[in-house]
């Protein structure tokens, strides 16, 4: 199978670019756009725990027709139809029980393609629906890169006013969009978001290994305690005694060592990032804050951890001069 940078490689160079190149984006819709004709029967879910997203993100129907609840609107996705949803518009999907899974075949059941844009990158992923209770994706992977929010942004600018050359400067937009995307899945320097190294899972529970598995594919989101719980299917008093037992902390205190792990190598990794940037990659929205934490959790400031590194890659004088030497000709 492929990896989940191919996968969305793929996705975007083969389904998507070609259908908008031939199309253009005439199945655009935003969530106040949407009417009867867009969408299915009423949720008759009461509980369905439609959530607020602090970023605009982008939903694009790939194969088969999946239904999701926006804005409190069943709206049905068909191959080709793009949702912009906005910062701020209630959404979820119908399904309550979400998994992770490493392989998914795009083919084979109703699939979209979800980006939500940054000002440092994209968050990518592909979900499925495998049936009326589980909604499968592969884990969500952030792919850095400059002005994707600028870029999701002015689609929601002109989508929203629709002047006459709408279609005409959407199709520019939204074409310049997903090029970025495809540039930042194959470009070595741009990468993902690193993902620390998991511990063995041989002996843990089912519970624990979900409740891992749910915060190496979110921690660079919001979350908290209660939402790993959810995740899991059980309390959060219950799963805090499960997880100090089979790893000798508590969900939220591995959550943070998580974050830190990542914090580190961004910074050695990613110069050019502002601390606060690097912050919001890992799911701190407060910079301070991530400052704070970052000198009790490394005994050394985000700016001195990034110098120390830094220096410590650089060559030595030596090797330097070493690579300078002019090579003797031979004879």
């Amino acid at each position: 199978m492929k990896s989940d940078r191919e996968l969305v490689h793929d996705v975007i160079k083969q389904r998507i670019i070609p259908r908008i190149e031939r199309d253009g984006i005439s199945k655009l819709i935003l969530p106040e756009q949407i009417t009867s004709a867009d969408c299915g029967k009423t949720v008759e879910r009461k509980r369905l725990p439609l959530k607020r997203k602090r970023e605009d993100e982008l939903a694009i129907g790939l194969t088969g027709k999946v239904s999701y609840c926006i804005d409190n609107k069943k709206f049905i996705f068909a191959p080709g139809k793009i949702a912009l949803i906005p910062a701020g518009f209630p959404h979820a999907p119908i399904q309550t029980i979400q998994r992770h899974v490493r392989e998914l075949d795009v083919d084979q059941a109703p699939s979209l393609l979800w980006l939500a844009g940054f000002t440092f990158g994209v968050i990518m992923q592909v979900s499925q629906v495998i049936d009326d209770m589980y909604w499968a994706t592969t884990p969500p992977y952030m792919f850095l890169g400059r002005d994707f929010d600028r870029l999701i942004s002015r689609l929601v600018e002109e989508a929203r006013s629709r002047p006459i050359y709408f279609k005409r400067l959407g199709r520019h937009i939204f074409l310049e969009l997903m090029l970025r995307c495809l540039r930042a899945t194959t470009d070595a320097d741009v990468v993902a978001v690193p993902k620390p190294a998991k511990v063995g899972t041989k002996h843990l529970s089912d519970r624990v290994q979900a409740a891992l598995e749910f915060i190496y594919s979110n921690y660079h989101s919001p979350i908290v305690l209660d939402d790993i719980a959810a995740a899991t299917d059980t309390s959060a008093t219950h799963l805090i005694k499960q997880f100090r037992t089979a790893l000798g902390r508590t969900p939220v205190a591995y959550l943070l060592k998580v974050r830190m792990a990542a914090a580190r190598e961004l910074l050695q990794t990613h110069t050019d990032m502002r601390i606060a940037e690097v912050a919001s990659v890992v799911g701190i929205k407060d910079a301070n804050y991530f400052s704070r934490i970052f000198q009790r959790e490394n005994g050394i400031s985000a700016l001195a951890y990034r110098s120390k590194m830094t220096k410590k890659a650089a060559p030595t004088p030596a090797a330097k001069a070493k690579s300078r030497k002019p090579h003797k000709s031979r004879k």
